[in-house]
């Protein structure tokens, strides 16, 4: 709005030769600018657009764009316009898509947005340099909502257009889960995972909002869940991040949305008082300044991705889907939480099976071709080239999983089955199960999601069935498709029942042999290690609000051996709402590396007599530092706060275990 953008341009008038001056290039402190914040939300949040006449003039610019002919148009959403300065969108009373037409017509609305939000940062950029600011700049993407964060790739499709423009641009994280527990523990790699999807290596992984304490009293945060929140983000690749907020504070008179103060259970509070919280920053802070420079360079591997979508997430204003209207079974804003983001992602990380996620609309055949198992959740419309990439992979020798459906439809919403009919499927019917229960491979009386798509097939076609209804239809199947095979289900599970992890577990190894770098016997605890060439980091973390004994294994970047935490041969008992990082194979002296440790490590000393550590750690978990290298037989002796501890020795293998206290311990290895 021409008004607003005044008031912009005055604001700037004021506060950009104060940055400029303060510039990192300059000598100054300032190392990075975010250009606006948040951009859309309340769009999202309110599920109403812009109507002015100005946001639909440009909205009619966007259409004449991209189709260029008005007969174009018309073809596709079935009007009579005579030209594009006719044309408006579906107004915020309308309820629900009616037909496929008005549904196509929704998909330009909402691809428009991602233009319009473009366009506006792309001023703002453009004042900023007008100023002579050149910094780093980035940009905050809402995300978590009321402690889950299954809406943030709703958020991050707002921001392709500026990904592709700009791809310097950092995508800034809010992470903000409020309160960490073993319902939203997976919300945090999803999210890292889907910006990377979208930025990929040109930008680190950054919490521009991450999570200090709580802007509602009533949502009370504890330490002990932030340090569990904090040591996982390291875990699925956050590399920085920005205390939101760090201290309290108290707001003008009458100007507080939540009355006079701002923010609580904080680092700090509005007196700069030391609150609770602050130990567990300064302790991460301290383990950081140690591991940071290792840390980013951290990769996972992986020989599994799962597909993300963005078509199925651009649906902020979106409406119902009116199924008999429309012959759409499968609406992706009403089954993708479901389905996608609390069903297969999560299985995932409860099975410990480490994933990739990729734009299937962006990423390239190559990147595809490097993983030996794809997922694809799909719902009935999908671009035709995302499609013909999909059976391009199988046909390449790839293993394609695909539900809960097969598209039938482009996003013009005219017929188009590439994948359908790649697999020969000669007749597709759309059932309800009266008792939605089937048999999935050896597993029996599963549950699973109405309604059900079956399959019929040529005589001669040569399948192997993988579920069935009660009247013996055929839902899911395994095809032969070139090189590869697509097995393809009609139906999604989600996640409700421990029966629901096995089945999972069957089908990605009806595949063949998975590999874990990481593990456990017991889907609960959740371990993953990254790596670094001979460098690794091991997270091990119990979500459940009870203590947690289990045997936890990890992979030596070096030999590849699988080495088991405890040394002792007793299984690890890992107390509630609580993890640990552990450096693995980290050089301290020629020869000599630390291989694993369950303490925090908030600082290192090595001498030439002697190797000083700083740790600290949870009382209910048996402390237990170990080494190798050639040079291992150098230690002499260990102590624990100046008490002897004994060394043994397992394999090749020099360990000790030790007691906690809680408070900041030192253990010292004396030297031969």
């Amino acid at each position: 709005h021409r008004i607003f953008i005044d008031y912009v341009k005055k604001w700037y008038s004021k506060i950009m030769p104060i940055i400029k001056k303060r510039q990192i290039h300059d000598g100054g402190n300032i190392i990075m600018m975010q250009v606006c914040n948040e951009v859309g939300l309340f769009t999202w949040l309110s599920k109403q657009a812009d109507y002015s006449s100005h946001c639909i003039s440009m909205f009619r610019n966007f259409l004449t764009n991209k189709y260029k002919d008005i007969k174009k148009l018309n073809d596709i959403y079935k009007t009579e316009y005579k030209e594009f300065l006719d044309v408006h969108p579906l107004p915020d009373t309308v309820s629900e898509y009616s037909s496929l037409e008005e549904l196509a017509m929704d998909i330009d609305w909402h691809e428009f947005w991602r233009v319009y939000y473009l366009e506006y940062l792309k001023l703002l950029i453009s004042e900023i340099k007008q100023n002579e600011i050149v910094l780093q700049f980035y940009h905050n993407l809402p995300g978590w909502i009321y402690g889950s964060g299954w809406e943030f790739p709703v958020n991050i499709t707002m921001y392709n257009e500026l990904s592709k423009e700009y791809p310097s641009i950092i995508l800034g994280i809010d992470h903000i889960p409020e309160n960490v527990s073993y319902k939203n523990f997976h919300d945090d790699m999803i999210i890292n995972e889907i910006v990377w999807a979208q930025q990929g290596a040109r930008g680190p992984l950054f919490g521009a909002e991450f999570q200090a304490g709580s802007r509602e009293h009533c949502v009370v945060t504890f330490p002990n869940e932030m340090d569990l929140f904090y040591k996982a983000s390291i875990a699925n690749g956050l590399v920085g991040w920005n205390y939101y907020m760090f201290s309290s504070g108290k707001n003008p008179a009458d100007r507080g949305l939540f009355g006079p103060t701002f923010y609580w259970f904080s680092p700090l509070d509005e007196k700069a008082q030391e609150g609770s919280l602050y130990p567990v920053v300064k302790k991460i802070g301290k383990f950081l300044n140690i591991f940071g420079k290792d840390i980013v360079s951290l990769q996972k591997k992986s020989k599994i991705c799962v597909l993300f979508y963005q078509r199925y997430y651009a649906t902020e204003l979106a409406k119902n889907i009116n199924k008999e209207k429309t012959n759409i079974n499968f609406d992706p804003v009403k089954i993708r939480r479901a389905a996608y983001f609390d069903g297969l992602m999560k299985v995932l990380q409860l099975l410990n099976i480490d994933f990739h996620i990729l734009d299937i609309e962006v990423c390239s055949k190559e990147e595809l071709d490097q993983y030996e198992q794809v997922w694809m959740f799909s719902c009935d419309y999908m671009d035709e080239h995302s499609q013909e990439k999909l059976v391009e992979y199988a046909k390449q020798g790839g293993n394609l999983i695909i539900f809960p459906t097969l598209p039938k439809y482009n996003l013009g919403m005219k017929h188009c089955s590439i994948i359908k009919d790649a697999l020969d499927i000669s007749i597709e019917k759309v059932v309800f199960l009266d008792v939605p229960i089937l048999d999935i491979i050896d597993n029996k009386g599963i549950s699973v999601a109405n309604p059900v798509v079956t399959y019929e097939f040529e005589k001669n076609k040569d399948i192997e069935v993988v579920l069935k209804t009660n009247k013996k239809e055929i839902c899911g199947f395994k095809s032969r498709v070139g090189k590869g095979r697509i097995l393809t289900i009609g139906t999604y599970l989600g996640y409700t029942s421990e029966e629901h992890l096995k089945v999972y577990w069957d089908i990605i190894t009806s595949f063949g042999k998975i590999t874990k770098f990481a593990d456990r016997n017991k889907n609960r605890l959740i371990v993953k290690q990254r790596f670094d060439g001979d460098f690794s980091i091991l997270f091990v973390g119990n979500y459940y609000n009870e203590t947690e004994k289990d045997n936890i294994f990890y992979t030596h970047p070096v030999t590849g051996k699988k080495i088991t935490i405890s040394l002792n041969n007793k299984p690890l008992s890992l107390p509630p709402i609580y993890g640990f990082l552990s450096p693995i194979n980290k050089k301290l002296i020629s020869g000599l590396y630390l291989l694993h440790i369950t303490s925090d490590i908030t600082n290192i000393d090595i001498t030439d007599k002697e190797i000083t550590f700083k740790i600290y750690g949870n009382r209910l978990l048996t402390g237990e530092i170990a080494f190798s290298g050639e040079n291992v037989k150098c230690i002499d002796s260990i102590y624990i706060d100046k008490q002897k501890v004994i060394m043994n020795k397992k394999d090749e293998y020099y360990f000790a275990n030790y007691d906690h206290n809680e408070n900041e311990q030192t253990i010292t290895i004396k030297l031969k």
